[in-house]
């Protein structure tokens, strides 16, 4: 069900997908680190672009699951080239 994520939210730094519940021998977690961590985990899975929406789609370690982020603007900030693209010059 629809859920509003603040972002960055409390937890910057951070973005995680947990699967329950744990199986033997499996990890359960799939995690990112870091300034741009929710972009980083959105790279580790598929995701397919249809207007606001980006749905993406993640294997974790056998387990599937997929996400829906719909952006109440028209473009959504998560596949935004200026954002997906950004890089930092190599030097002043």
């Amino acid at each position: 069900s629809p859920v509003t994520v603040p972002w960055p939210g409390a937890g910057a730094g951070e973005a995680s997908i947990v699967m329950a519940p744990d199986m033997p021998d499996r990890q359960s977690k799939l995690e990112r680190t870091g300034a741009w961590a929710l972009f980083r985990l959105i790279d580790a899975g598929s995701s397919i672009e249809s207007g606001n929406a980006l749905k993406v789609s993640f294997v974790v370690f056998g387990r599937e699951v997929s996400y829906q982020f719909t952006s109440s603007s028209l473009d959504n900030p998560l596949s935004m080239p200026a954002l997906r693209q950004f890089k930092c010059p190599n030097g002043l």
